[in-house]
């Protein structure tokens, strides 16, 4: 059977919580392996994920996805494009580290904090570090555990990512934080101040400088969440996978209800290889 529609694709984003890794935390090798027949049909993959810096390079290193997938990784909800062949990385938008102290002057005595660069990763107590591995299921080394009149001495300033705040039950009952462009996270007790950037900057960015792309004409999505939804819009063929977010679902051009993603990326290869 034919998908049709994607004659004219030659890049294809893949988000990776919830699209490309499974239930399990997992990419399956059959997926893997079908994403590559992509190359052969003239579709280039591309990883474009929320996920932190630190923790998709990790993944990156441990499935060996540079046999998969293009060379530049899009992270970080499209602010951060790192170079695995140069072990480099451009950022889209610094993080003010003024405005990092402003909430921790506010709101240090009720918080644990998290900070986080390409390089390291900074906190103030082995419970922050804990709630953030949790959160973004990280599990690297590249952490100091610092007090909050020491961060510049630990950072390079114009490398920050984001910054995590981490309240006590309690005080989130009985306290709003929303202040100093604080975001509520999917978290009853966390929040975040990270970039403005979404993953269609990152994408964008990536296809005019690499590719002297200037509309997404020739490019497709797949994904799951929120974080896709602009992506989504802008693409010229949109795939959301099982579970896919509602708002997801309104927009996207294809929904695997039934089929897995693996399933669905064969089809595509089948349906160009006919051509």
């Amino acid at each position: 059977m034919k998908v049709k529609g994607i004659e004219a694709v030659k890049y294809a984003f893949f988000d990776v919580d919830g699209t490309l890794m499974n239930e399990e935390y997992q990419i399956p090798i059959e997926l893997l392996t079908n994403v590559s027949r992509l190359k052969k049909v003239g579709i280039l993959p591309i990883i474009c994920t929320g996920r932190e810096f630190l923790s998709m390079k990790k993944i990156w290193e441990e499935y060996l996805l540079s046999d998969y997938f293009y060379h530049k990784v899009i992270t970080n909800d499209g602010n951060c494009i790192y170079d695995t062949k140069t072990d480099t990385f451009s950022i889209m938008e610094i993080i003010d580290l003024s405005k990092i102290k402003l909430i921790l002057k506010e709101y240090e005595s009720v918080c644990r904090w998290v900070i986080t660069s390409p390089q390291k990763i900074l906190y103030s107590n082995k419970y922050a570090l804990m709630e953030y591995k949790m959160l973004f299921m990280y599990s690297g080394k590249s952490e100091i555990c610092t007090e909050f009149d020491k961060i510049a001495e630990n950072i390079n300033k114009e490398e920050l990512l984001g910054f995590y705040m981490f309240i006590s039950e309690q005080d989130a009952d009985n306290r709003k934080f929303e202040s100093y462009g604080l975001k509520k996270m999917n978290y009853s007790r966390g929040y975040s101040y990270t970039s403005n950037q979404t993953k269609l900057d990152g994408a964008r960015y990536l296809l005019k400088k690499d590719f002297e792309e200037e509309v997404f004409l020739h490019s497709m999505a797949f994904g799951n969440g929120k974080n896709d939804y602009l992506l989504f819009k802008e693409t010229s063929y949109s795939v959301a996978v099982q579970n896919a977010h509602p708002k997801l679902i309104e927009i996207a051009t294809e929904c695997l209800h039934e089929q897995s993603l693996s399933q669905y990326v064969r089809k595509i290869f089948n349906s160009l290889e006919m051509k």
